[in-house]
């Protein structure tokens, strides 16, 4: 990876834990983070516009654009959900072991061999995943907690794979504004589904933003410009498997900051398991 690549990483890893940060204690997550993504679909259009860019997608990137919409949903609820049950410092590392889930795949899907060293990775991130729900209830901790952060941890795995194709012919705002539209819908398909009501739903919408503007218009723009650094990383040439385990610097960052600014206890504990899982994933994706 070259220096504006590690760079790029470097900064959106620092910034995204804040999304989540201020996302903790929404009333209905879900109309929280659909707000969001209108935010990241307006900021596009201005991108879009400043650069005079072309909004023309070809026929041959859209299943990159339907891939990445997929993973986000799949990523968004999923996060949503475990951080609704509990603790960001518990279930962010879990959250953000995609590096786990592309060796997995690529393993099971395609008999790709992997060296001991990969392997000592993926037993280091299991050992923290464990001691990590260890720190709420028993071994497994919540159970359902669990595979939502699973389920998320795949999504991201997803869109990431998705993100590192179509970056090498599509313009970082341009896709994200085709990306997020899918989002969106989706995320109000998802909110629909549990208000069973759209009266309810723009109700919601509109709740989550009047209790708390400044928090969900930082939120946006902290998301977008993490998310827009990662694709530019893939833009200059950076690998998938290479911008995963750096992000993973984000972990213990969000273990330190969920202590600080949600006073989150047991800081200690967190942040070493947390480092566990970290180590493991940079060790699987720079094999």
């Amino acid at each position: 990876m070259n220096s504006y690549g590690l760079a790029f990483v470097l900064m959106a890893a620092a910034i995204h834990p804040f999304r989540d940060i201020f996302l903790k204690g929404s009333k209905h997550p879900i109309s929280a983070y659909a707000t969001i993504c209108s935010i990241w679909i307006f900021i596009s259009i201005v991108h879009v516009l400043i650069f005079n860019e072309d909004l023309k997608l070809p026929v041959s990137y859209w299943p990159y654009v339907a891939v990445s919409s997929l993973g986000l949903i799949i990523y968004y609820y999923g996060t949503l959900k475990a951080l609704e049950r509990g603790s960001l410092s518990v279930y962010y590392p879990i959250i953000r072991s995609s590096p786990l889930a592309i060796v997995l795949v690529n393993w099971l899907a395609f008999e790709q061999p992997y060296e001991l060293k990969v392997l000592s990775g993926i037993g280091l991130v299991l050992i923290g995943v464990i001691m990590l729900q260890k720190s709420t209830r028993g071994v497994t901790g919540d159970k359902k907690s669990l595979c939502l952060a699973l389920l998320a941890m795949l999504g991201s795995a997803a869109y990431t794979m998705a993100d590192a194709s179509a970056m090498s012919a599509i313009s970082p705002s341009v896709f994200l504004f085709y990306v997020y539209i899918i989002v969106v819908l989706g995320l109000l398909g998802l909110g629909l589904a549990e208000t069973r009501s759209i009266a309810n739903s723009m109700s919601l919408l509109k709740t989550n933003f009047a209790n708390a503007p400044q928090r969900i218009i930082l939120a946006g723009v902290l998301s977008y410009v993490s998310y827009y650094l990662i694709l530019w990383a893939f833009k200059v040439g950076s690998e998938a498997a290479a911008v995963s385990a750096i992000r993973q610097v984000s972990i213990p960052l969000a273990v330190v900051f969920a202590t600080i600014v949600l006073r989150e206890k047991k800081f200690f504990y967190n942040i070493w398991w947390a480092s566990f899982v970290g180590v493991g994933v940079i060790v699987i994706a720079i094999e």
